[in-house]
């Protein structure tokens, strides 16, 4: 059942973290378009190349930029709470019995 419930948590990050937020600008991006595609044409692919640059260009550049700095901070974040969980496991017993 635990490991049942592990997976469901995390299926639900997944989808509500990754998935959920590219659905919303994809689908809001071509809202925006197409609204702009109606009142005026003329504007549509300054749009389309503002959303690119926005959506595509820039977070491909900062990635490059910032190397394997993401990935560095991960893992200290990951050491820094395995090292503080893993003090404080039975903690509660300890204090219950003196």
């Amino acid at each position: 059942m635990s490991l049942a419930t592990t997976d469901i948590e995390l299926l639900e990050v997944f989808y509500a973290h990754t998935l959920s937020p590219v659905a919303i600008a994809v689908v809001s991006c071509v809202v925006m378009l197409a609204f702009v595609g109606v009142l005026a044409p003329s504007l549509l692919p300054v749009a389309f190349v503002g959303y690119v640059v926005l959506g595509v260009v820039l977070p491909w550049v900062g990635n490059r930029l910032c190397g394997d700095a993401g990935h560095e901070a991960r893992r200290q974040a990951v050491e820094h709470v395995g090292a503080d969980g893993s003090g404080l496991r039975g903690l509660a017993e300890t204090l219950q019995y003196g």
